[in-house]
């Protein structure tokens, strides 16, 4: 089951615009710092990720509103 649940989260962030990502060294809280961002700043059009490999984290900030935007000009 969680093979379907990473491939579905890993295509749903293929259809996202991606603005950054910055790789650091692993902090165990940083996915409340993740869901902060997302709860306050969704309506800005803003998503964040988080994965962590390796004993390091990734954090990608995605554009969903420029997303949303290129998927409705698309003829």
């Amino acid at each position: 089951m969680a093979d379907k649940g990473g491939y579905f989260m890993k295509k749903m962030h293929e259809d996202l615009h991606l603005i950054a990502l910055m790789e650091f060294k692993s902090y165990d809280e940083m996915y409340k710092v993740v869901d902060f961002l997302n709860k306050n700043l969704k309506k800005y059009g803003l998503i964040f990720g988080l994965t962590r490999k390796d004993g390091k984290d990734t954090i990608s900030i995605y554009d969903a509103e420029y997303t949303n935007y290129e998927q409705n000009t698309e003829k």
